[in-house]
């Protein structure tokens, strides 16, 4: 084996092995957070809802998820962003392929992004 000893040899290629499956989970788990994303934004896509909001929710024990409780009872999950602009008595709007949530609140009406809570400009 030359200048190799068999000791040398061997950690020689076990840090190859090392480095070779290191790569291999880096790129796993950036597939993973990118296949994440996607489910999640295939999730609001399909996602649709309607109601006035009874009240606002933050489920402590449940990673400090944020909720609103319609007025009919149903409860839905939002990002924490949308949640924050979001007030009681504000009636809301999430239709089915949409990326934002209208909004209605007294006599105006907001066009809110899902993901942001930024105000989208009505054209």
């Amino acid at each position: 084996m030359g200048f190799l000893t068999k000791e040398k040899y061997l950690r020689v290629l076990c840090f190859v092995i090392g480095v070779i499956f290191l790569g291999f989970m880096i790129r796993k788990t950036m597939t993973s957070q990118k296949n994440i994303k996607q489910v999640s934004l295939n999730d609001v896509l399909v996602e649709n809802f309607m109601g006035v909001i009874k009240e606002k929710i933050i489920e402590i024990d449940n990673h400090h998820r944020a909720y609103v409780l319609f007025k009919n009872e149903k409860k839905i999950n939002l990002t924490n962003e949308l949640y924050e602009d979001l007030e009681v008595g504000d009636s809301i709007i999430k239709r089915k392929n949409d990326l934002f949530v209208i909004v209605f609140r007294n006599d105006i009406i907001y066009k809110l992004d899902y993901f942001t809570g930024d105000a989208i400009d009505s054209e």
